[in-house]
């Protein structure tokens, strides 16, 4: 456990310092993001948005290629990265496709972590990405959120969101006693 612990901290720096050294618009999304907002919780890989000019992962896959990382394509949209030398880990890089991914990508706030700088999802935007996904373990994540910072959202942001992607009934079915938002 402890080597995985390692290998994942590694792993997170050496990917950040070299998306920052390469000009990559990112940020963190996924089981860590949900780390920093909420609680800690174990977690074998991490998860990031790319926003690119072309709205292709072709310039990020070269990047990533001249910069030894080993790679595997999932789609058009996807890629996981496995290793880079000896190192051997999981991240998976996850086109912003459609302008709301996009602006996840722009209201990043940068944060420490593992005494990293890193582009982070608002905690909003980490909600409506859980809730759009909707698999167990989002939702889990989503309440460990909002327990730890329902005070501080920005609830005019999520009802614009959650209307857009119609998923207030949705919240309301899986949260609405718990947690009212009041939106």
């Amino acid at each position: 456990m402890q080597h995985i612990e390692s290998t994942l901290i590694q792993s997170f720096i050496l990917l950040n310092q070299f998306f920052r050294e390469n000009n990559v618009r990112y940020c963190l999304i996924g089981g860590m993001a949900v780390g920093f907002w909420g609680n800690p919780r174990y977690t074998q890989d991490m998860d990031f948005t790319v926003a690119t000019h072309e709205v292709s992962l072709k310039p990020v896959i070269t990047l990533l290629e001249k910069g030894k990382f080993k790679l595997i394509k999932k789609g058009d949209s996807q890629i996981q990265i496995t290793g880079h030398g000896n190192l051997r880990f999981m991240a998976d890089i996850i086109l912003a496709e459609v302008e709301y991914q996009d602006w996840v990508v722009q209201r990043a706030q940068v944060v420490e972590i593992f005494k990293t700088p890193v582009p982070i999802c608002s905690a909003e935007d980490l909600i409506v990405l859980k809730l759009i996904a909707n698999r167990r373990q989002d939702l889990l994540d989503i309440e460990t959120i909002l327990k730890t910072c329902a005070l501080q959202l920005d609830k005019n942001y999520l009802k614009k969101w959650f209307e857009f992607w119609e998923l207030n009934e949705r919240f309301d079915n899986e949260f609405g006693k718990d947690f009212s938002l009041k939106l």
